[in-house]
């Protein structure tokens, strides 16, 4: 378990410029592709998106807030705390909303109509990174002696890994 504590410490002493920069990254990258295909929606040539099109009137504009607010932050430094936790509170959401379809996906099966993907990677990613700048940004320092809070982020990922387990395994017994 050394490796362990060393990994979390080391993640523990990321600088927020950093954080800041990665979470601008994330947001550009989705605001390029669900803008994308909102654009499409709009024109009229995205229905090959069928009922995922809601999510797209979402997604835009929180990536877009996201994308404004890192690059506000790295410009004025004094905002930068306020804004990683705007960040944190965002992609909580954004955490509490996968975890929720993935718990759907789990009790309610495969949907059988339309096209179904699902990445474990992302699922990962968006699923232990906000629990790790919320733990980074919420958390008072002396409180991650305790090893729930400590490892919480570690925690969401291994959650994740079990959940996509499932799902796949669903995926999979669905296509025999």
């Amino acid at each position: 378990m050394n490796w362990l504590t060393q990994m979390v410490d080391r993640l523990d002493h990321v600088k927020p410029n950093w954080l800041l920069v990665a979470n601008a990254v994330v947001a550009l990258l989705i605001l390029i592709a669900h803008g994308g295909a909102l654009l499409m929606v709009r024109s009229g040539k995205g229905e090959i998106f069928g009922e995922s099109t809601s999510t797209l009137y979402v997604s835009v504009p929180l990536a877009a807030s996201a994308v404004a607010l890192a690059c506000a932050a790295l410009i004025w430094a004094g905002s930068r705390t306020l804004i990683l936790k705007i960040h944190a509170a965002l992609l909580i959401g954004v955490a509490v909303y996968l975890l929720y379809y993935a718990l759907f996906l789990i009790s309610n099966g495969i949907p059988t109509i339309g096209r179904f993907t699902w990445d474990p990677v992302l699922f990962a990613l968006f699923l232990a990174y906000p629990v790790y700048l919320a733990r980074r940004v919420f958390v008072l320092p002396e409180t991650l002696r305790n090893p729930a809070i400590k490892y919480a982020h570690v925690f969401a990922l291994a959650l994740s890994i079990l959940l996509s387990s499932i799902i796949m395994w669903r995926i999979y017994a669905g296509a025999i």
